[in-house]
């Protein structure tokens, strides 16, 4: 089998890929509930934003598509997002392998071990439904990162028409996949199931204009961040985020409950109004451009409520309801270089 064009690039993003253990603490720096308030929501609200924008490569999905090299630091979720597309590119690359059989290729890293591991159950160099890979790495030293442990991504369903028309259902898991950097661990447990897809359609100039769509289901996950000895846990559970990406135009909603370190164990459930739209990104590793619409609401468990909402200028607008009437009495703006 081939390498991947773009793998050596790929192990230089895995600085923040997941997985829950390997040596990185796994207790929130806040482990009780911290209620809701007007000095804290602000800060609780940009904590719940950027912990969704933590699990989506947003409209970076795009640049897979036409091959474009991601080059930035990943987490998890954005590898699987990114690179999905090169991974079944690479999956025809192979030479023919008996029906069942596994086919590992060796990355080279500075001291440890990295490998790819392909099952291709029938041996037709197609990610068919059971197909599935994985990568495992231990104890490598790669670009500055050490990694540890184990992701694995398996596919449910498999169609295609062209490179870009085609749809794949997958199961992604991080198995205790520990990345470390500068003294700055960031790990994840957990899975989810993404259904993506793309196709060629007409716009209303009479060209071809690439129309993506992601969706991603997480019934439990969890990303820990280790720096200098303090821990902080993000757990997203029952969480489905959608992306839509068409005509150099992004759209996302965003529906779950999210633990976030600020508040410790009280749950926050964000659910979007409206949803959040934004131009896409021209070029790989280009910050998020700023939302231009959309509205989502944050409900806490101990009580109170966030509206956060795009209006158009570079600071989100975040309004506080602490008690619940459906009047939000406090707001102010928090800018989106703190979210994205």
């Amino acid at each position: 089998m081939k390498t991947l064009a773009t793998l050596l690039s790929f192990c230089a993003t895995l600085a923040a890929c997941g997985g829950g253990g390997g040596g990185a603490p796994s207790s929130n720096t806040n482990s009780k509930s911290v209620a809701l308030s007007a000095q804290n929501y602000d800060v609780a609200a940009t904590e719940v934003m950027a912990s969704s924008v933590a699990v989506s490569a947003s409209s970076g999905i795009t640049e897979s598509f036409i091959g474009a090299d991601v080059q930035t630091p990943l987490p998890f979720t954005h590898f699987v997002q990114s690179h999905l597309t090169q991974l079944i590119k690479n999956w025809r690359s192979s030479p023919t392998v008996l029906v069942g059989a596994e086919l590992t290729e060796s990355i080279p890293c500075s001291s440890g071990t990295l490998s790819i591991t392909y099952n291709d159950l029938l041996g037709n160099e197609v990610p068919d439904a059971g197909d599935y890979l994985t990568l495992s790495a231990n104890n490598c030293s790669l670009y500055g990162s050490k990694l540890n442990g184990e992701m694995t991504i398996t596919f449910n369903r498999y169609t295609e028409t062209s490179f870009t028309d085609f749809e794949a259902f997958v199961t992604a898991k991080s198995s205790q996949f520990v990345s470390e950097t500068n003294g700055v661990a960031t790990s994840s447990n957990g899975s989810f199931d993404m259904n993506l897809s793309a196709k060629m359609v007409l716009n209303s100039n009479g060209s071809n204009q690439l129309l993506t769509d992601l969706k991603m289901d997480i019934a439990s996950m969890t990303y820990n961040i280790t720096s200098a000895g303090s821990t902080k846990v993000y757990e997203y559970k029952n969480y489905v985020l959608r992306n839509t990406t068409y005509n150099n135009q992004v759209s996302q909603s965003i529906n779950g409950s999210i633990n976030i370190p600020t508040l410790g164990a009280n749950t926050a459930t964000i659910e979007t109004i409206k949803n959040f739209v934004s131009p896409a990104i021209s070029s790989p590793g280009s910050r998020l451009p700023y939302p231009t619409d959309g509205i989502a609401l944050v409900t806490f468990k101990q009580g109170g409520t966030i509206r956060a909402t795009a209006n158009g200028t570079s600071s989100a607008l975040v309004e506080l309801d602490q008690d619940g009437d459906g009047k939000f009495e406090t707001s102010k703006p928090v800018p989106w270089s703190d979210i994205l």
